[in-house]
């Protein structure tokens, strides 16, 4: 379960949104929430680091979205 957690599929929870009768804007704030997003290493206000794509794990742990965005992907 806890990998499971840290990759939900983007495509499996907008489908499911999407089933649910979910409203447009919140499938396109979800979707971009869960996909193309970009990181880098920070010391206060000051990038230490290039920002760099991340395109493996999605940003749940510790978000308010993360456990509604979990409750959907699971909810079969």
């Amino acid at each position: 379960m806890s990998k499971a957690f840290d990759r939900p599929d983007p495509d499996i929870v907008v489908q499911r949104l999407k089933t649910h009768s979910v409203n447009d804007g919140l499938i396109h704030l979800t979707d971009s929430f869960l996909t193309n997003r970009k990181l880098c290493a920070k010391l206060g206000n000051i990038c230490k680091s290039s920002y760099k794509s991340i395109t493996m794990g999605e940003p749940l742990q510790e978000t308010k979205l993360g456990p509604w965005v979990w409750l959907v992907y699971v909810n079969d």
